[in-house]
């Protein structure tokens, strides 16, 4: 099956090329879920574009079309948009599955050019902010991965002071319209021996969990790796068996951030089971990597803190010879600077061409950013893939810009030089959050303004370094 796509991908990309604009209907089926009806509020189909499905089962099509109906993608394939239904002109697009982030602590987006430490930003901002502070900080972060094709968002929010900072980060994520993992966590500041405030874990499920947004469980670091002169806040053995037990009884997706490259295994081993995400981990042996796999666990690769904070580059060979189900993250802006998903997967493929002469290929690349991102966060099912039945999260990117034309590998090209500014067309759960290039969701200015003013209001507060 796989192998039928990849020869189905090779033979659309040269009938682009040769601008045939037509390949064989034998080799691009059309899959539809049910018959074309009478269009409705916000059916619309996609129509022209060179379509990269992340599904086997259909591969890629040159001058293909998408339907979406009442949220959902309902046809793929050659000449299916149907004539009852809006059609959005994407010829000269690449029409694909919107991109997902695994793990990204949102609420200190606002920081993300300030030039101290980022450990010494959580200890001395973080105890300041008000609750319009973490909205105007995910919405930051929020917008700008709209605006670059990113779809879902794993928000891993690790300053949750009060309900009232709780509601403020989902607040902006609904508004937004993001598809979202909202994993609850605590304080820098929370002593080691407190428990997290479970009972309001609960309360914001059933506030705030739809659709959209799932809530989860964000575990504090084990603290093996120095403890207790580590500067990251941990649970102890008691907290963490008394929180994990209470997640694991409500259903709460968990994940656990492992702190740094002297962080032994073995606590996280024994925690190991298919409701848990993990975040870094990088040094950690083969044999380690075999039993998490084993045990059902996802990983959260943040190529940026591999390389710079944990001085162990992401092993993206490795790991995939263990079977371990891997994705990708921005961990931090301040690490990264912006949202840029592409700038990411560049940076992760030339580190591991320069560690290991043999990187993943780019249709890797982008399964990582995509399908399995969407399988990471247990969304599989869900999006990642234009497959009819799914929900309509997607992106279209123009192919007429200086730094994205000539087309020869739709690969490549996606991976290696589009840019956010490339993406003229965001939809999510059917809801067209971007066209044209411009962001329907929210004024940009005015969510950048809030965002400085709460920067300021916070360094007031801190006071001087």
């Amino acid at each position: 099956m796989i192998e039928r796509s990849s020869v189905t991908r090779r033979t659309a990309t040269r009938a682009l090329i040769a601008g045939a604009g037509a390949i064989a209907t034998s080799a691009i089926p059309v899959i539809a879920t049910q018959p074309a009806r009478a269009a409705t509020a916000g059916s619309f189909a996609l129509r022209g574009g060179y379509v990269m499905t992340f599904d086997p089962r259909i591969g890629d099509i040159a001058d293909g079309d998408v339907r979406v109906e009442n949220g959902k993608i309902t046809a793929v394939g050659k000449d299916s948009a149907g004539p009852d239904v809006e059609l959005i002109d994407v010829r000269g697009m690449i029409v694909m599955p919107g991109l997902v982030d695994t793990h990204t602590h949102m609420w200190n987006s606002i920081w993300r050019t300030s030039p101290t430490a980022y450990i010494d930003n959580q200890v001395k901002l973080g105890p300041h902010y008000r609750p319009e502070d973490s909205f105007n900080a995910v919405r930051l972060c929020g917008l700008e991965m709209l605006n670059g094709g990113i779809t879902t968002v794993h928000a891993w929010e690790h300053n949750c002071r009060t309900p009232a900072h709780v509601d403020a980060e989902l607040k902006a994520l609904r508004e937004l319209g993001m598809r979202a993992l909202y994993s609850y966590g605590y304080t820098h500041d929370m002593p080691n021996d407190k428990v997290s405030n479970l009972e309001d874990m609960l309360r914001a499920r059933q506030q705030w969990q739809d659709d959209l947004i799932t809530i989860g469980f964000a575990s504090r670091v084990d603290g093996t790796d120095g403890s207790p002169a580590s500067p990251w806040p941990f649970a102890t053995p008691e907290v963490r068996k008394t929180e994990w037990a209470f997640a694991r009884r409500e259903g709460l997706p968990i994940t656990h951030h492992v702190s740094g490259p002297k962080a032994q295994p073995e606590p996280y081993v024994a925690l190991a089971g298919p409701d848990m995400l993990l975040v870094h981990g990088y040094h950690f042996p083969l044999e380690v990597w075999k039993q998490l796999a084993g045990a059902g666990v996802r990983s959260s690769l943040s190529p940026y803190s591999a390389a710079a904070s944990y001085r162990t580059p992401v092993p993206f060979k490795e790991l995939a010879e263990c079977g371990i189900q891997t994705s990708l993250s921005f961990d931090n802006m301040n690490r990264t600077g912006n949202a840029d998903m592409f700038r990411l997967l560049t940076l992760a493929w030339t580190i591991e061409q320069l560690r290991t002469g043999t990187p993943p290929t780019f249709r890797r690349m982008l399964e990582l950013a995509t399908i399995e991102g969407a399988r990471a966060l247990r969304l599989g099912d869900v999006s990642g893939s234009l497959t009819p039945g799914k929900s309509a999260d997607l992106i279209a990117i123009r192919l007429n810009e200086l730094n994205d034309t000539p087309m020869t590998s739709p690969d490549r090209l996606v991976m290696w030089s589009a840019q956010p500014a490339n993406v003229d067309t965001v939809v999510v759960a059917g809801k067209i959050v971007k066209r044209g290039g411009e962001l329907k969701v929210a004024d940009a200015r005015q969510v950048a303004l809030d965002a400085s003013n709460s920067m300021k209001y916070l360094l007031q507060r801190a006071g001087p370094a």
